[in-house]
């Protein structure tokens, strides 16, 4: 059997990327909305848009699970 560098590329490229956590590509991803909202013409689409660029990973969460109520206004 010989041994195709091709192969081991593509093994260690997925080990490398499931070391990631969602919660890390979710950090990632936000950073890249905000600087989308940056170039938005107008202020009340720019402050909707930092909105959810602000939406932390765990009220990420909660919103995708079906409650609304941000973390920050529980007590």
């Amino acid at each position: 059997m010989r041994f195709d560098v091709r192969y081991a590329a593509v093994a260690a490229t997925c080990l490398l990327l499931s070391a990631c956590s969602t919660k890390q590509w979710y950090e990632g991803g936000r950073a890249g909305v905000a600087e989308e909202c940056r170039r938005l013409p107008s202020e009340a689409q720019y402050q909707r848009c930092m909105e959810d660029a602000r939406l932390s990973y765990e009220d990420y969460q909660r919103r995708r699970e079906g409650s609304d109520t941000p973390e920050s206004m529980r007590r």
